[in-house]
């Protein structure tokens, strides 16, 4: 008690500014404690910040309404509700907000409003500031008055208020004029979700399947919805030709996982596992009216979605349609493959009759595809097959011949295998399929196989870079580009790639062109045996024991710079360094074994295609 005087003597508009600031804090933290000990009224220490809202230093103002909200001090709630107009600073609007919404008085919400409507919701910061004093003022009821609002600036910060409630009558907003209001009632259901609201985000009108914030939640709201209605819609979607080709493949890639439990949302990647079982029937029903359209759209996307749809839901009598596809060699190739791969998960009959002539098919996709089904059909005359695209195949017909070998049943896949581990050991045989035949060779239980992959590791034992260079070729650059973007690697958050990425490491726009395929997977498996000019580390000791490591990229004038891993840079003075040594690379080494011989050589591959 004894500390409030001087205190509010420290108040007064002659002392400095930390003064007064300090003496605000310093109150309300005996405004705290008296209410806590008792003895002193809180009131006594708080009262003297209220005219403190109306001082001409901005800052004072939010430390009084701060502290004040903080107490929830039910007196200041009058001058604390003038903070809101007159065009405060958008640091008193902020506190005097928040403070109301502490204090809870129900008569705040018109001056709350009003801010809304006085443009403060365009600032997010401001937004979550109206949205919570609202949420301590209002309760869900005179919230959902405010969406008939005229200002969309009210109805928004409504929304935002009433998703923090998770309140079904959200559902209202989604048609609302304001687009913004619209997609921030979208994203409310969709994403906490708000199941009750849940069909009413999945019957929107078309109109709104062209906004990004509805698109692919109406999608997922309709899978996560599970009735016979939302199927319909899907198909409807699907199928109509007016609507963008990107949602139209979405609606088909949501019948295709209808029949699934998939745990994780397919729009916020967040783990929501379906919670009950949908009817296949719902589904087929949904997709067969347009599906013959959707086949023979012009969109390869489009065709290759709508393939798998049929095979997923089991639409068997699409077979002749994807057969024709599948041999058309106008089509894509993408599109091509899809469809054959849809055939054999129907399991029809004609899948025999449709792969002979894929054999000899120009395109080596279709071919490696039709060479694997093909073996996994286990026919007659699938080892014969095998056995002959090894002989005289291509490069990529040897890999899909050797994989179909891995899970042939034949009882003579083992010694066929033999024989070309020998023509391994003896170095015959092509690089882009070495790994494919360790590959087939692993996978058969066979004691033969088993020695000869020892002999073959033994081979290259004193060399560091033996054991994966059967990762140097036959590698996918597609494959190898989603490798090098993944977040298990994150090549890009070093290397700069033609205009994005990392400075940390050298530039690898043209790196094909530079190196080999040898040295490429070398810089990758020892990454401290190669390394790039002017990227070699250096670990500087300077004659206080303080230890630097960066990458040099400069050294005049009696300073060195260094380049650290964050990419900031830092510089000393030559003077003190005491020794300077080389460290090891900046790029970590293991990335071989975290990525497996296959992805490594689909690594290799789109590396040395960079030129």
């Amino acid at each position: 008690a004894a500390s409030v005087a001087p205190l509010r003597a420290a108040l007064m508009p002659s002392a400095p500014l930390p003064a007064r600031r300090h003496a605000a804090w310093a109150l309300g933290q005996i405004a705290r404690q008296a209410g806590r000990a008792g003895g002193l009224d809180p009131t006594t220490a708080l009262d003297p910040l209220i005219p403190l809202l109306s001082d001409p230093s901005p800052e004072l103002r939010a430390v009084a309404a701060s502290v004040l909200g903080d107490q929830r001090h039910a007196p200041a709630v009058k001058a604390l509700q003038g903070t809101l107009v007159g065009g405060s600073p958008p640091m008193v609007v902020r506190e005097a907000a928040l403070a109301l919404g502490r204090i809870g008085a129900s008569e705040s919400l018109d001056s709350l409003v009003a801010a809304a409507r006085s443009g403060a919701s365009s600032d997010p910061i401001l937004r979550h500031a109206l949205v919570m004093g609202m949420l301590g003022c209002a309760d869900a009821p005179a919230l959902m008055k405010l969406g008939g609002d005229v200002s969309p600036g009210v109805r928004l910060v409504a929304v935002v208020a009433l998703r923090r409630l998770e309140r079904p009558e959200l559902a209202h907003f989604l048609s609302d004029p304001d687009p913004a209001v619209r997609a921030e009632a979208a994203r409310a259901i969709h994403d906490l979700p708000i199941a009750a609201a849940l069909p009413d985000l999945a019957g929107v009108s078309d109109a709104r399947l062209s906004e990004a914030p509805f698109s692919r939640r109406v999608v997922n709201a309709c899978l996560r919805v599970g009735t016979r209605e939302s199927a319909r819609r899907l198909g409807e979607i699907a199928a109509n030709e007016r609507l963008p080709e990107a949602i139209r493949s979405e609606a088909l890639i949501a019948l295709a996982a209808w029949p699934g439990t998939a745990g994780r949302d397919r729009v916020t990647g967040l783990w929501r596992p379906l919670v009950f079982q949908r009817s296949d029937s719902d589904a087929r029903d949904a997709l067969r009216p347009g599906l013959g359209s959707l086949l023979a759209s012009p969109a390869p996307a489009l065709v290759a979605d709508a393939a798998s749809a049929a095979a997923a839901l089991q639409i068997r009598e699409v077979a002749p349609t994807l057969a024709a596809l599948t041999l058309d060699a106008r089509r894509p190739a993408g599109v091509r493959t899809t469809a054959l791969q849809a055939l054999a998960t129907l399991e029809d009959p004609s899948l025999p009759q449709t792969l002979d002539p894929l054999f000899a098919d120009a395109d080596p996709a279709v071919r490696s595809l039709a060479l694997r089904l093909a073996a996994r059909a286990n026919g007659p005359g699938a080892f014969a097959l095998l056995r002959r695209v090894l002989d005289t195949g291509s490069d990529s017909d040897r890999q899909a011949a050797f994989a179909g070998l891995a899970r042939l049943e034949h009882p003579e896949v083992a010694a066929l295998l033999g024989q070309w581990m020998e023509r391994l050991l003896a170095g015959t045989v092509p690089p882009a399929v070495q790994l494919d035949l360790l590959e087939a060779a692993t996978a058969r239980s066979d004691p033969g196989l088993d020695d000869q992959r020892r002999r073959f590791r033994e081979s290259g034992a004193s060399d560091p870079i033996a054991a994966y260079a059967v990762s140097l070729e036959g590698g996918s650059a597609a494959a190898g580009e989603a490798v090098f973007q993944s977040a298990e690697v994150q090549c890009i958050r070093c290397h700069k790639l033609w205009d994005r990425g990392g400075e940390v490491g050298p530039d690898l726009s043209a790196i094909g062109r530079q190196l080999d395929r040898r040295a490429l997977l070398e810089s990758v498996v020892t990454p401290d045996s190669r390394l790039a000019t002017g990227y070699e580390t250096v670990l500087v000791t300077l004659d206080d024991g303080e230890v630097d490591a960066g990458i040099a990229v400069g050294e005049s004038a009696g300073m060195l710079t260094l380049r650290l891993a964050d990419g900031s840079t830092v510089s000393v003075e030559t003077a003190r360094i005491r020794s300077r040594d080389r460290g090891a690379s900046a790029m970590p080494s293991g990335l071989a074994e975290i990525l497996g011989p296959r992805r490594l050589r689909d690594l290799i591959e789109y590396l040395a295609s960079l030129k």
